[in-house]
């Protein structure tokens, strides 16, 4: 079994490949406890980029990139730009600007069973970071 680092590891190794690979200019910061993993260079621009190793369940790939307070209250974390997603049952990357979501996304892999349109995020339309 694998551990939480482990898995945030390839998380990160996977999106950053990916990130490449389509074209971008990825950064490491130098300290580990930042709360974005990576920066990427988009067209002369920088974005902190937070990478989430996530499994799929119920059809559905979900995580709440939320940070705690002093008061222990979970709250929308504004300290990173986009997160990345990378989902070893679909071998994919996710891309999410976090003005999509508030305190959690679901994206989910195939539609609804109801034909359900709004509100529906499909996993498929966050394969590229669109600007």
């Amino acid at each position: 079994m694998m551990k939480t680092n482990e898995k945030g590891a390839i998380g990160e190794h996977r999106v950053v490949a990916d990130l490449i690979n389509k074209g971008y200019r990825v950064h490491k910061p130098l300290i580990d406890s930042l709360p974005y993993d990576i920066v990427v260079s988009i067209k002369g621009f920088f974005y902190r980029v937070q990478v989430k190793y996530v499994r799929m369940r119920r059809g559905n790939i979900e995580t709440s990139p939320r940070r705690a307070n002093t008061q222990n209250v979970r709250s929308r974390n504004e300290e990173f730009d986009l997160l990345a997603i990378f989902c070893p049952d679909t071998d994919q990357c996710y891309y999410i600007w976090t003005s999509e979501f508030e305190t959690s996304i679901r994206l989910r892999t195939k539609p609804p069973k109801n034909n359900q349109k709004h509100g529906v995020r499909m996993a498929d339309d966050y394969l590229n970071i669109i600007i």
